[in-house]
């Protein structure tokens, strides 16, 4: 997944990639049936509405800013996620990081980046 900013804000990306991680988790500890609920219906998360664009600058300001917070490697690695499109593996080539290492800053760095922006997660 590569970051497009014709497509969608800084914020709306990064909420997406933790959105879809933390469908994956939830999918890995629950053994679905075909009774199960979808998680959006089962934990009443509202669809994400389309994105202001008279507040897009502003909120690319307050990404930028909060980027700007994060651990020097956490930014990096994230930075290389969103901009370059780069998976975990690559990234982890790219910096001569451990695999381990790269997930571990990725996780940090979403978790940080969230509450500097004041999200719920």
């Amino acid at each position: 997944m590569r970051f497009r900013a014709d497509r969608a804000t800084e914020t709306a990306f990064v909420a997406t990639i933790a959105r879809r991680r933390a469908i994956d988790r939830y999918r890995r500890r629950r053994h679905w049936t075909e009774t199960s609920k979808p998680l959006d219906a089962a934990h009443g998360v509202a669809a994400a509405s389309a994105p202001d664009p008279a507040a897009q600058p502003e909120e690319r300001t307050r990404v930028q800013k909060a980027l700007g917070e994060l651990r020097t490697e956490e930014r990096h690695v994230l930075e290389l996620a969103a901009y370059e499109g780069l998976s975990q593996a690559q990234i982890a080539a790219a910096t001569s990081f451990p695999l381990g290492t790269v997930k571990t800053h990725t996780r940090r760095g979403l978790q940080r980046l969230r509450r500097l922006l004041g999200e719920p997660g």
